[in-house]
């Protein structure tokens, strides 16, 4: 298999009338360049059990996650925590979903040219103890060509 690395500078997207259109921005990029095979790993940010952080690379296979494993060890990550690691789309839903409970803080760095949402951290309540959630991308996405 050939693999096409896509190395972008991560950005920000220009926020066309305000962070949930900046985020409607970036999801159509995402959209229009969306391969139905590629891998990424993701760590997310979060006061969790040490299987729930990752890092974690995805594989994803005509759309759906495939496979989901440990960037240290290779192994497995166990089906109580793989839909914490979805496809880009799934990074693009949690982030929706924030805007849409009208979360206290969100801050997020979009790829310029993908949309992928690179980094993101979540407040869903100001004055709260560990609700806080974010998603980082340890590695970019990687595109998988059919050979």
């Amino acid at each position: 298999m050939a693999a096409l690395v896509l190395v972008a500078a991560c950005g920000t997207l220009d926020p066309v009338d305000g962070p949930r259109a900046e985020l409607d921005q970036a999801r159509a990029l995402w959209e229009d360049f969306e391969p139905s095979n590629y891998t990424y790993s993701v760590r997310r940010l979060c006061f969790c059990a040490p299987d729930a952080i990752g890092p974690v690379r995805v594989v994803v296979q005509d759309g759906v996650v495939s496979s989901a494993a440990y960037v240290a060890t290779g192994d497995t990550v166990a089906t109580t925590f793989r839909d914490l690691f979805p496809a880009v789309e799934g990074l693009f839903d949690v982030l929706e979903n924030a805007y849409d409970t009208e979360a206290d803080g969100v801050e997020v760095t979009f790829d310029d040219d993908t949309g992928v949402p690179t980094q993101f951290f979540i407040d869903f309540i100001e004055m709260a103890a560990d609700d806080e959630l974010g998603y980082e991308i340890t590695e970019p996405v990687t595109v998988v060509l059919p050979q």
